[in-house]
C-alpha cells in the first residue's frame, strides 16, 4: 500500500488551572508489516509444475516408501526424487486476494489525572485499540454447502451461546469447485479485532525513600480468531462463506488485571559513619 497515512496527535489540558489536574488525549493510526513467510507461501504454492510438489495419496492408492518397503498410505515418506505419477501432483495453491491490504491499527487513550495528597497521583484512563484489515485465509475451492447439520452442545460454560444442551446448526461442505485441485488458499484481509479497557492507577514518586505504583485494568478483547504464526492456514475460517462464526472473545482476553510494585530505599542520617554506610545505598523492591 502506498496510500497509508498514519496520523498521530496528542493533547494535554488543565481545565481547572495549573496543578489541579490534567486531561490527556492521544490518538494514532499505525500499519503492520506482512511477514516474509506469508509472501513466500504465495510464491512457492502456485499449482504449476515448477512450484513445490504436494503429495496426495488417495485411499485407493498404495505406494511403497522409497526408504522402507511395503509401507503405503498412512506412513510418512521422505522422497529424495520426484515420486511416481500415481502420487505426485500439484494439488494446492496460495494466492493474494485483489483487495488485500496491510493491517491497520487505531490506538487511542483518554486520561484524567489528579494529585490526591501525600505525594500520590491518581488517574483513570480509557484505552481503545481497533485492529482492521488483519490477515486471514480462506479456501476458495470449496463449493457451497448443500446440507446443514445440527449439533447439541455438551459441557457448556453457561454463558450466552455456550449453554449446556444448546442446539446450533452449521452448513456442511463436501465438494470442490474444481476437483482437479485441492485447497486454493486465498490470502485476504477481512478480519477485525478490538480492545477496550479502563485503567485505574495510583502512583507515588520517590518521597522519603518510598515509591510505589498500583493499577487495575478492566478490559475486553474480541477478535475473529488470531493466527498462531506467519505461515497462512489452509482455511482460517470456520465457515469459508461466513466470517461471523469466528467472532468471539480473544484467547488473549484478560478481563481483570492487577499490577502493583514498590521500591523502598532507606535514608538514614547519623553522625556515625558506619551506620550511614550500612543503612544507605541499598533498596527493597517487592
Amino acid at each position: 500500500d502506498r496510500n497509508n497515512l498514519g496520523p498521530r496527535v496528542g493533547v494535554a489540558w488543565q481545565p481547572l488551572g495549573e496543578g489541579r489536574g490534567v486531561v490527556r488525549l492521544g490518538y494514532g493510526l499505525f500499519y503492520g508489516r506482512l511477514p516474509g513467510a506469508t509472501v513466500r507461501s504465495a510464491l512457492v504454492n502456485t499449482a504449476l509444475p515448477t512450484s513445490a510438489t504436494h503429495v496426495r495419496i488417495t485411499p485407493t492408492t498404495v505406494t511403497d516408501c522409497p526408504q522402507v518397503a511395503n509401507q503405503g498410505f498412512g506412513y510418512a515418506c521422505a522422497y529424495l526424487t520426484m515420486p511416481s505419477a500415481a502420487v505426485g501432483t500439484t494439488t494446492s495453491a496460495t494466492v493474494f486476494d485483489r483487495g488485500f491490504r496491510l493491517p491497520a491499527v487505531q490506538q487511542g487513550s483518554l486520561t484524567v489525572e489528579r494529585r490526591v495528597g501525600a505525594g500520590v497521583v491518581g488517574s483513570a484512563t480509557y484505552l481503545m485499540n481497533l485492529d482492521r484489515q488483519l490477515a486471514d485465509s480462506v479456501d476458495i475451492n470449496i463449493a457451497p454447502a448443500t446440507s446443514v447439520e445440527t449439533f447439541q452442545l455438551q459441557g457448556g460454560t453457561g454463558a450466552p451461546g455456550v449453554r449446556d444442551g444448546e442446539m446450533f446448526a452449521v452448513p456442511v461442505y463436501s465438494e470442490r469447485v474444481d476437483a482437479s485441485y485441492g485447497p486454493v488458499t486465498d490470502l485476504i484481509s477481512d478480519a477485525n479485532a478490538s480492545y477496550n479497557a479502563l485503567v485505574i492507577e495510583a502512583r507515588r514518586r520517590s518521597t522519603k525513600g518510598l515509591e510505589f505504583r498500583a493499577s487495575w485494568t478492566w478490559s475486553k478483547a474480541i477478535d475473529f480468531g488470531e493466527s498462531a504464526g506467519a505461515t497462512p492456514r489452509t482455511n482460517g475460517q470456520f465457515d469459508p462463506f461466513d466470517l461471523r462464526y469466528d467472532k468471539g472473545l480473544s484467547s488473549l482476553n484478560d478481563p481483570h488485571k492487577r499490577v502493583a510494585s514498590a521500591v523502598w530505599e532507606p535514608r538514614i542520617w547519623s553522625e556515625r559513619r558506619w551506620l550511614r554506610v550500612a543503612g544507605n545505598g541499598w533498596a527493597v523492591a517487592p
